[in-house]
């Protein structure tokens, strides 16, 4: 509304108030008297009456100085009375006109201006003599007033969503009754923006949301659309020019005209791509999460996440394979400090590293011996990893526990059979290369010992020579016997081996080994087995024997303790397994390997040559055997000699025969 102002306003209602109330008189007090009578507006009835009685009293008035000037012409007499009546109804009009339809007449068109919207202040300074007139001139003011009062709200609430929509980087749109878009506003929009939305200028909404994904949203808003209905947050997805896809949520109401006839539809509409972006990245992240919880829950490794932003570090999650692995109560670990995981940790060097990592926030991996809940123990390949926040401070940590128990053992296995097979390489080196020597020293002491024998036999009893022949025979036998021990080693001397049976062999040789060892030793055999074929000469089953109760003798502290000779049937491998332990001062690792080479021994000087085990290692192997030496400091040593059994046919699993001899060899061997 143009031409109002609250300057207006307040004049407005001053003039509509009417006179003050006298000093000391109470507002609402009622005047009495002549001048309160004289100053009231006059009623509408009574100035009609007054015209009305005024006219007629000049009408009678006139018609009588009519009638008696035309008396004598009584041929116009009617026109006369014509005339008078002309006059008074003129008369009547006029003062009608000047009193009543002028003042009408200008209320009438101020209202009138007031409808348009181009009002001005007529009415502030309108005044009518009438009561009616006058009445109706003050409630067209309190309309007015109305009007204005509503019309500046408005605009203070146009104002109000106009800083809304600055704000909240809406779209206004609007549309006809044929749901095409006619209007598009958006304050903040850029030059860009406005171009493309422009565009659309024209377009229904089916046009714009041209996602084939959207067709039945679309067919559901469209019936509402139909029943004129209200709409809110509807999205829809529109394919730009390039190709990119667009998220907009928009809200409607219908619109109707002054006769109630629709007209179209109102709303807002908003980009809203970054938060259906970001929606579907959450709902990723979710479903990733989701993913994530179900795959370390049926994990085969253990895994633990603790909490560094909590006192104690407690324990925030464990999956089903920690409680498996460590015997734990999944429900009742949860809230508990970390550090009861290092009680499970079998080694105090790893619980204090660990602890170290963990404060520190580093990374720890190791290979760590952990108890579990049922007494157990298995090897853990433990990893704690740090988890950051973007200023590379820990949020949490990640324990993943894993039983490689197996893997640890299989390497040990492997590598006790590589370690085996090296020194089972290196003692057939060391065989190949004693046997070279033997037979070059066989060569060369033949002709000592056959000529020196020959000497010996032709020298007189009495003869100075025979003493120092006699020495070279001796020097020659000591040799031969060398000679022999050396041939059992590198198997050059077994020939053919016969069948005997181990059981009633190892029996009758208890006797035996018993008188060949002081009574401060308990030996103790067990002996169960009826019968195991086995391939072997009884004389080197002697000699195995007593060498090596000899060496577990030479073990024990000051000659005092036990020795236990077992004798089982290895039924996996169809194998006789002939065992001597001692719990004796044992051996170190770098003994251990080293104890069947030849010529190494850890006697004193002249209490051992250091060919027992060579030999034996020999004499075992020769006949598809296998010997095995188990010790520890201060724990003992077992020997363990596995030899096949024969089958009934008489053919052992794998036939072992040795090697020919030389006549050379043949002729020191006897």
């Amino acid at each position: 509304m143009t031409g109002l102002s609250d300057s207006k306003i307040r004049l407005d209602q001053t003039t509509s108030a009417g006179p003050k109330p006298a000093e000391g008189q109470p507002a609402g007090a009622p005047r009495f008297g002549l001048r309160k009578f004289l100053t009231r507006k006059l009623p509408l009835t009574i100035v009609l009456g007054a015209i009305t009685v005024g006219t007629m009293t000049v009408s009678v008035m006139l018609d009588d100085i009519v009638s008696d000037m035309l008396a004598p012409y009584t041929e116009v007499a009617g026109l006369g009375e014509l005339l008078v009546f002309v006059f008074s109804t003129m008369l009547a009009m006029t003062l009608y006109s000047l009193i009543i339809c002028r003042p009408i007449r200008a209320l009438d068109a101020a209202v009138q201006r007031l409808a348009e919207r181009s009002d001005d202040s007529s009415l502030v300074d309108f005044k009518s003599d009438l009561r009616e007139i006058d009445r109706l001139v003050s409630s067209v003011r309190t309309v007015r007033s109305r009007l204005i009062a509503d019309e500046q709200r408005a605009m203070r609430v146009a104002s109000d969503m106009i800083q809304v929509a600055k704000a909240s980087g809406d779209w206004l749109w609007k549309e006809d009754a044929d749901h095409r878009f006619i209007e598009f506003l958006n304050v903040n929009a850029t030059p860009e923006a406005s171009a493309l939305v422009e565009k659309r200028l024209g377009m229904r909404r089916a046009e714009i949301a041209n996602h084939p994904d959207d067709r039945e949203a679309l067919a559901g808003l469209q019936a509402v659309l139909d029943a004129r209905g209200n709409f809110r947050d509807f999205r829809y997805r529109r394919i730009e020019s390039d190709g990119s896809v667009h998220w907009y949520s928009t809200c409607g109401v219908p619109t109707f005209n002054e006769k109630n006839e629709f007209v179209g539809y109102r709303g807002t509409s908003r980009d809203i791509t970054t938060e259906m972006t970001f929606k579907d990245r959450q709902s990723s992240l979710v479903m990733l999460n989701s993913r994530l919880a179900a795959a370390i829950g049926q994990a085969s490794d253990g895994v633990v996440l603790t909490d560094p932003t909590q006192p104690e570090t407690p324990i925030a999650y464990v999956n089903p394979a920690f409680c498996r692995l460590t015997g734990h109560d999944g429900e009742k670990i949860l809230g508990q400090p970390s550090r009861i995981l290092y009680q499970d940790f079998d080694d105090e060097m790893v619980r204090t590293r660990l602890a170290d990592s963990v404060e520190s926030g580093r990374r720890y991996q190791g290979l760590v011996p952990t108890l579990n809940q049922r007494g157990g123990v298995f090897w853990n390949d433990l990893s704690v990893s740090p988890v950051r926040d973007e200023d590379g401070m820990p949020t949490g940590f990640v324990w993943t526990f894993s039983d490689v128990t197996a893997e640890v053992e299989q390497e040990r296995k492997e590598a006790e059979a590589a370690a085996r097979t090296a020194q089972q390489q290196k003692l057939e080196s060391l065989g190949t290369l004693a046997g070279g020597i033997a037979h070059d020293l066989n060569n060369t002491l033949v002709p000592v010992l056959g000529l020196s024998k020959i000497l010996l036999d032709d020298a007189p009893q009495d003869s100075p020579d025979r003493k120092p022949l006699q020495a070279i025979v001796s020097a020659s036998e000591r040799a031969r016997g060398l000679v022999r021990q050396i041939l059992d080693f590198s198997r050059v001397g077994a020939g053919t081996v016969g069948v005997i049976d181990l059981t009633a062999e190892v029996r009758g040789i208890t006797k035996v080994l018993r008188a060949g060892l002081p009574a401060t030793v308990a030996l103790k055999f067990e002996i169960e087995m009826p019968q195991l074929p086995v391939r072997l000469e009884p004389t080197k089953l002697y000699q195995i024997l007593m060498n090596i109760c000899v060496n577990s003798f030479d073990a024990l502290p000051e000659g005092k303790g036990d020795i236990l000779v077992s004798l089982n049937h290895d039924v996996e491998g169809n194998r006789a397994l002939l065992v001597v332990r001692d719990n004796g001062a044992g051996m170190d690792k770098e003994t251990l390997q080293r104890c069947m080479e030849p010529f190494f021994t850890t006697k004193g000087v002249g209490k051992g040559t250091g060919l027992g085990l060579s030999i034996i290692h020999g004499i075992i192997t020769n006949v598809g055997g296998e010997i095995t030496v188990e010790s520890e400091p201060d724990k003992g040593t077992a020997v363990s000699i596995a030899l096949p059994i024969i089958e009934p046919s008489g053919r052992p699993p794998s036939a072992a025969t040795g090697q020919s001899e030389t006549a050379q060899e043949r002729e020191i061997a006897r």
